[in-house]
């Protein structure tokens, strides 16, 4: 109603109910509010944007994103010209952990785990932790991977542990 930039997070694990009310709104330009007596229409200004991040492109639940949905075609005709496919960003990475040593056996792992087609993730969120471990409880790098590896077969560590 007042315009703006409205982020839906995560729109991947919504309940396909929101997700049809969503549509409609996006569709229709308005929203019917019942429980808001006084006005129980939301127009859309002109100058509202919604953006939606999903971690699956609205294929539904894996391995890596368990308890997301898949999203139906009207859904994602919403946002598909606006498609942005975002990676790791290596300047914030640097920022967050300006441990070089760390920092260069993270992304190691992270691309032996792509180039070896695994379904695990190093994320930027792990990195940062890696480095708060690293500098404050004083873990070396040995010990931030042999957690980072927790709960992997031993294929799979072989795999990113390999020269």
């Amino acid at each position: 109603e007042n315009g703006g930039v409205y982020l839906l997070d995560e729109l991947d694990a919504a309940d396909p109910n929101l997700l049809l009310v969503i549509n409609t709104a996006l569709a229709n330009g308005y929203c019917n509010l019942p429980n808001r007596t006084a006005k129980p229409k939301a127009v859309k200004h002109d100058d509202f944007i919604p953006i939606a991040t999903a971690n699956t492109f609205g294929k539904g639940g894996n391995r890596q994103y368990v308890g997301r949905s898949q999203l139906d075609e009207s859904t994602l005709d919403r946002f598909r010209i606006g498609t942005v496919e975002c990676d790791y960003d290596p300047g914030v990475e640097r920022h967050l952990c300006p441990n070089g040593d760390l920092l260069e056996k993270c992304w190691e792992i992270r691309k032996k785990i792509v180039d070896s087609g695994l379904r695990r993730v190093l994320s930027t969120r792990f990195i940062q932790d890696a480095y708060i471990m690293n500098s404050i409880a004083k873990w070396d790098i040995e010990k931030i991977v042999t957690v980072f590896l927790e709960g992997w077969t031993a294929e799979e560590k072989a795999k990113v542990l390999s020269a």
